[in-house]
């Protein structure tokens, strides 16, 4: 079939091969809509940006213009899990209905690959302690021999928050690049080949953004030139840019240079081994320094405790200057030691920088983790240098698109955040859902304000009611590990329920288990607001403890504010109110995902119905029937349980 010349009213309409193919595909007016915006968006490569709420069926709304006009393109993510979805289900979906297929291919940062020369050093090192790295160690070694992709992803035994990941995967640091002995064979060079040469091209928001960075500072690029770029859920795009347009150091770059320094010694320079020293030695009185640094979390740069940094700081210096003097004796002896003594530079070079105020557009801040510390500069304001990197790709499409990118249905926020206010169409696009009769939106009575003492203590005293009630089927997002801690000790002995804690597994298995041992209640906090899908009757109860108002201590919010304040803005509505009704949108996004599901989504916060802005909230929520009636919550519960019975 040649798919060039169709429109997407042809694609996507009643009788379209979508419908006609696949049983369970439903036209959907605001899929069309946002499809044929999209085919104008490419026809004059021109600015658009769509909210497309839950249902609309985004993905398919920009995949099959793309398709059907040809256009090359890159299509960025703002997980790695929803690309891998792409890549593996919708691409190939919408690519079976439109063939001739396109040349796709998946593009990650190099850290999620595992890297030959560095796996072969690990093992040859010998130097695991515990059983459960070893047998993990193992098992990558005979994965490493028959896996293409070498995608770390597909790994099964190894989580991303392993000790042993950074020790298997490269940096653009420590990579030895054409003098790797692994050169040949080694994924990343693979895959960024197969990436320039791909029709269409997945990637994530972190990669794209830290491919522009290099574009800037000069190095070679990563993404080749394309016609389009889809930057999906684009909500988290200004996050994401604030970090990768900015700078982090931390202390763990000690040790991992360490490690790096040994293991390259051990082949290339025995002799200077004893010179070296353990990591735990060499570093023992920096960790001592650490473990009593008088801070708890994150901390605003001028609030640190100058004196243990300044401690910190030196003993970090001293141990950088015998790192650098160390790797100059011996850096003939090997690529790999040449490039452990440009990184001890950099670090001399990192801790000078530390000694410079950071510039009044910018936050840095302080944060305290179990044995490192990590100092982070972000600009306040991305606007101006996104957009003046992306003109890299300046004649290509740009498509911005979530299903929470408006406050109250104003996209000029979002507009302003990535530098374009008055230069983008904008389109928002309503979820077919009918939120009236599918869902409830509870506010309860008599909960007080969310800072009073006994506000938790009612809130999961409400909680236990409600899953009874529902018998199970549960979200409970919190706003706060604080408010996490709590619900363990209220919530862990629910009666004939499964409670199952954020923290306790990794995330997907968490998901697995509250899937598969029902009754269950899932508590969690950030991570579970977004990109997580349980349709069908798995989840029909979703509790927020309170609006998720960014905390006012927090350095970033803290500096935004002020940098909003010096400019005569509403600071509040610009910063606070602004974050928190996306958040919210995420975490209520959570509840309906199909046309069938049914629930209820509480909110414990007074404020909802007692603040004058709690009306921006609601308006930006689905229009989900609304009642403070238990008794109303209670019969709604009823009917559903009743209608299951009666189809069983």
């Amino acid at each position: 079939m040649n798919v060039k010349g169709r429109d997407a009213a042809y694609w996507l309409g009643e009788d379209g091969p979508f419908a006609q193919a696949m049983e369970a595909f439903v036209p959907r007016e605001g899929q069309i809509k946002m499809a044929s915006a999209v085919e104008a968006a490419l026809s004059s490569r021109g600015r658009l940006i769509v909210e497309a709420e839950t249902g609309t069926g985004k993905t398919l709304a920009y995949l099959v213009p793309i398709l059907s006009s040809g256009v090359r393109a890159i299509i960025s993510t703002g997980t790695k899990t929803l690309q891998d979805q792409l890549f593996e289900k919708d691409i190939p979906l919408a690519c079976q209905m439109m063939a001739p297929a396109p040349d796709v291919r998946l593009l990650k940062g190099r850290a999620n690959y595992l890297c030959r020369y560095r796996l072969s050093q690990t093992v040859a090192e010998g130097l695991l302690t515990s059983r459960e790295d070893v047998a993990t160690l193992q098992s990558i070694v005979e994965w490493s021999q028959y896996t293409i992709s070498g995608d770390l992803a597909h790994a099964a035994p190894i989580r991303e928050d392993s000790a042993l990941w950074p020790q298997i995967t490269s940096t653009r640091e420590n990579c030895l690049g054409t003098s790797c002995p692994n050169y040949d064979d080694c994924f990343v060079v693979r895959a960024r080949r197969e990436a320039e040469k791909a029709d269409i091209l997945v990637v994530n928001h972190h990669l794209l953004i830290a491919d522009l960075m290099l574009k800037d500072q000069g190095f070679s690029e990563l993404l080749p030139p394309v016609d389009a770029i889809v930057f999906d859920e684009a909500h988290q795009l200004p996050t994401v840019a604030r970090r990768f347009l900015g700078w982090r150091f931390s202390t763990k770059q000690f040790s991992l240079l360490l490690d790096d320094v040994r293991r390259e010694l051990m082949t290339a320079a025995p002799d200077m081994l004893q010179a070296w020293g353990n990591r735990e030695v060499v570093l023992a009185d920096v960790f001592e320094h650490i473990r009593n640094f008088p801070v708890d979390g994150r901390v605003s740069w001028e609030n640190r405790p100058r004196e243990a940094w300044d401690g910190l700081c030196q003993l970090l210096f001293d141990v950088a200057s015998k790192m650098a003097q160390l790797t100059e004796a011996c850096e003939a002896r090997s690529e790999g030691l040449a490039r452990c003594h440009q990184r001890s530079l950099s670090l001399l070079a990192d801790l000078q920088r530390l000694m410079v105020e950071p510039a009044q557009d910018w936050a840095r801040w302080l944060e305290k983790h179990s044995r490192s510390i990590v100092v982070t500069d972000a600009p306040l304001n991305v606007a101006e240098p996104l957009q003046q990197r992306l003109k890299a790709q300046a004649d290509a499409a740009w498509i911005f698109t979530s299903a929470t990118l408006s406050v109250g249905g104003d996209l000029t926020p979002f507009a302003h955040d990535i530098g374009l206010e008055g230069q983008a169409t904008t389109l928002t696009v309503p979820s077919p859902f009918d939120f009236q009769r599918q869902a409830l939106l509870y506010v309860p009575r008599y909960v007080p304000e969310p800072n009073a003492n006994e506000a938790l203590s009612v809130i999961f005293e409400h909680v236990r009611v409600l899953v009874e009630r529902s018998r199970g089927r549960a979200f409970l997002l919190l706003t706060s590990h604080r408010a996490l801690s709590e619900a363990r000790l209220y919530l862990a002995d629910l009666e004939g329920v499964s409670v199952f804690f954020q923290g306790d597994a990794p995330k997907m298995q968490l998901l697995e288990q509250f899937r598969t041992n029902a009754p269950s209640l899932l508590v969690a906090t950030g991570a579970f607001w977004e990109g997580v899908d349980v349709p069908g009757e798995d989840l029909q109860l979703v509790m927020i403890d309170r609006l998720p108002f960014p905390s006012p201590d927090d350095p970033m919010t803290a500096a935004r504010t002020r940098w909003c304040r010096r400019r005569g803005l509403d600071a509040f509505e610009a910063v606070s109110l602004y974050d928190a009704v996306l958040a919210l949108k995420q975490g209520a996004g959570r509840l309906v995902r199909r046309v069938t599901d049914r629930g209820v989504l509480v909110i414990f916060d007074p404020r909802l119905v007692s603040r004058p802005y709690g009306e921006y909230f609601v308006r930006s929520l689905p229009p989900f029937k609304r009642t403070r009636s238990m008794s109303e919550i209670e019969a709604f519960f009823e009917a559903l349980h009743q209608h299951e019975t009666d189809r069983n």
